[in-house]
Order: C-alpha cells, then structure tokens, then sequence
C-alpha cells in the first residue's frame, strides 16, 4: 500500500521528468535548426566567423531561427540576417 508520501513523490519524479524531457527536446530542436543556419550561410558561400557561429548555436528563439534559415539562402553577407 503506498503512502500519501510515496504518491506525491511519484507525481513529482513524473512530472520533473516530462519537463526536463519537454527541456531537452527543445533544446535539441533549436540547435539542429541553428546548425541549418550555419550550414545554409555555408552553402552560400558565406564565413562564419567563431563569435557569430557561438551567438547562432546560443539562440532559443524558434521564430528567429526559422526566418534565419530563411534569409541564410539568399544571403550574400552576415548582415542580411535581421539581428544577428
């Protein structure tokens, strides 16, 4: 028989788990679409020096990241990324 004790435990392993999971999926999921970022600028040719390549791999900003793979491939110079 579990004790009120135990019950509140488990819910709370759970719920901690699913939201370092939640987390983590996130996090992995914005840095494969900052690493497309950086491959797209590549693709056009274009440098990444090791400051702006740290501020890309640092974004969470999902939005932001979109419209930068987006602009990365038509992209003649780092500039043509709006804010970065």
């Amino acid at each position: 028989m579990k004790t009120i004790a135990d019950e509140l435990f488990e819910e709370g392993w759970k719920e901690g788990f699913q939201k370092g999971w939640m987390e983590g999926w996130q996090q992995g999921l914005a840095k494969g679409w900052a690493e497309g970022v950086i491959l797209r600028l590549g693709y056009q040719g274009i440098v990444v020096d090791e400051g702006t390549r740290m501020r890309i791999l640092a974004c969470r900003d999902m939005d932001l990241l979109r419209r930068w793979v987006s602009q990365a491939g038509t992209a003649t110079r780092l500039s043509d990324l709006e804010g970065l």
